[in-house]
């Protein structure tokens, strides 16, 4: 039997050197056609889409309300994005030649 993707399903992430309190950013897998449009080729800007549209909401004991995700996100250094991105293409199943760029 064929199992698809829930993209209903919410995915924890907590980066590995955080430190108290941490951030919780919540994620969430994209369908088949989200992946497909914006894995081909794997540009900068197609990371960078890749990650804002999974990311769903950022959770953080003393922020009441982050207005912008894609502020928040863009705002972390590389070693977080590149950790992110690893939890990400984890979720969403990407070959190594789509995760290579």
């Amino acid at each position: 039997m064929l199992e698809g993707i829930n993209i209903n399903e919410r995915i924890s992430f907590i980066y590995s050197k955080d430190k108290e309190p941490k951030t919780e950013i919540i994620l969430k897998p994209l369908s088949s056609f989200e992946m497909m449009r914006l894995s081909v080729g794997l540009t900068t800007g197609d990371i960078e889409s890749i990650i804002l549209a999974s990311v769903v909401e950022i959770k953080h004991p003393d922020m009441i309300d982050v207005e912008k995700v894609s502020d928040y996100v863009s705002s972390l250094n590389v070693e977080v994005l590149t950790e992110l991105m690893v939890k990400i293409t984890s979720i969403n199943n990407l070959t190594d030649d789509e995760t290579k760029n």
